[in-house]
């Protein structure tokens, strides 16, 4: 589990599994957006990159605990800041809380499934099959 996902299961979320950096990145520019604005509204980072690395780093690090991931969130703050005076795990709780319904619709939009609907095979003579299918476009959005 990573840091996030932690955060997540400690404050009781059903959505834990599956919230990486990669799928932030892709379908949750609305949890990256929410995150810059509040962090750094309340001046615990000084551009919309340092706020963005330090969330995809604790979105990337793995952790075994809630204690573990405290710890692991505070020291990449630190690293990303140079700022050792601040303390993040409360806030980011706190920021996790209200973004609930939305970490939510993140994990149903990535879970889609996608299907093929192979329609018919056919052998050209050299031992290659060739699928002509029907895809229904679904990636995982």
């Amino acid at each position: 589990m990573n840091v996030l996902e932690q955060v997540l299961t400690f404050i009781g979320s059903s959505v834990v599994s599956g919230v990486t950096w990669d799928v932030l990145k892709m379908s949750g520019t609305g949890i990256i957006r929410s995150f810059k604005q509040k962090f750094l509204s309340k001046d615990f980072f000084t551009s919309e990159e340092q706020a963005e690395k330090y969330l995809e780093t604790i979105s990337s690090v793995s952790s075994d605990s809630i204690e573990e991931s405290e710890g692991k969130m505070e020291k990449v703050y630190q690293e990303t800041t140079g700022n050792d005076k601040v303390k993040i795990f409360g806030e980011f709780v706190e920021w996790v809380k209200d973004n609930q319904e939305e970490f939510a619709k993140l994990s149903s939009n990535s879970i889609q499934i996608s299907s093929v609907n192979i329609k018919s095979q056919s052998n050209i003579g050299s031992g290659n099959i060739i699928n002509t299918c029907i895809w229904n476009g679904n990636l995982g959005r």
